[in-house]
């Protein structure tokens, strides 16, 4: 048998689950097996104890390939703590195709995850463009990366790891809610809600009510959530089209615009110089907000 797996990790969070999405097919005959996903012991290639216990985790999922159909399977691990957090620090995870007679090992592969900090977290972009939020990943965005040299090496501070996946025929999003717990916020902009699965979406409803935050962009988005599993959670409803134009961030502008962050002994900047500017003479496309 052939096992074809595309496993890609960037960032993974101790003592939380996190689930592992791949495409596995079978070339030669119907394989019916398990696949059993650990967090690696480097020293002994054994699953890690759980932090101050003498037990180990293996997640166990039952896989059924038919002959030659290539099939999107999630798996999910367990990551126990560590006694020291170790900056940097990587996770070895295995997952193991086992058969269904005697459990022998028929394929394995592996996959790497740098541990995140307790105060650390992802933002997640469900955009069907999400081109224009590219800016959020600039370090220099402080609500992101908040600059405080005392505290780390590097001179920043990071709370957030924002993910932007490119969204075709699935969203790579957790269909259970154990592996939500690392994302805070969702932010949602023109999209249908429809591409999540149902458990994928009853995993996101369980997020919402256990504190995730869903952040909604874009002037049609309230009106594809309509009918959704979030629908009777929104804050507001769309009504009439709006065009905007300076005017109407002004009074926005008035209350809220930043403070200068450069060196204000060298340059002064007013709030004014920070507020939002109506550039170019074509209006912007906004939408009337009725509170839900």
């Amino acid at each position: 048998e052939d096992q074809q797996a595309a496993m890609e990790y960037s960032y993974v969070k101790p003592g939380h689950f996190v689930s592992v999405m791949q495409t596995l097919k079978a070339n030669n005959f119907d394989y019916p097996g398990m696949l059993r996903t650990y967090a690696v012991n480097a020293a002994n290639n054994e699953p890690l104890d759980v932090y101050k216990t003498n037990y180990r985790v293996s997640m166990f999922r039952p896989i059924s390939l038919p002959k030659g159909q290539a099939k999107f399977i999630e798996s999910t691990y367990f990551l126990p703590q560590r006694e020291h957090f170790v900056s940097q620090a990587r996770y070895n995870m295995r997952v193991e195709l086992l058969s269904s007679r005697g459990g022998s090992v028929t394929k394995e592969e592996s996959a790497t995850g740098t541990s995140m900090r307790d105060y650390e977290y992802f933002i997640v972009v469900l955009a069907a463009n999400p081109q224009p939020y590219q800016g959020l990943k600039d370090p220099k965005v402080h609500s992101i990366v908040v600059s405080q040299s005392e505290i780390s090496r590097d001179g920043s501070l990071r709370f957030y790891h924002v993910v932007m996946p490119t969204i075709e025929r699935r969203v790579p999003l957790p269909s259970s809610s154990f592996a939500w717990t690392t994302i805070a916020y969702v932010l949602w902009d023109d999209l249908d809600p429809a591409v999540l699965t149902q458990d994928q979406q009853n995993a996101m409803l369980d997020w919402v009510h256990w504190g995730g935050q869903v952040i909604i962009s874009g002037p049609i988005s309230l009106d594809k959530l309509k009918g959704s599993v979030l629908s009777p959670y929104l804050p507001a409803d769309s009504g009439q089209a709006l065009k905007l134009d300076q005017s109407s961030f002004d009074k926005l502008n008035e209350a809220w615009s930043l403070p200068s962050l450069g060196n204000e002994k060298k340059k002064p900047m007013s709030a004014e110089e920070r507020g939002i500017k109506f550039v170019g003479n074509k209006p912007m496309l906004g939408v009337e907000l009725k509170r839900h």
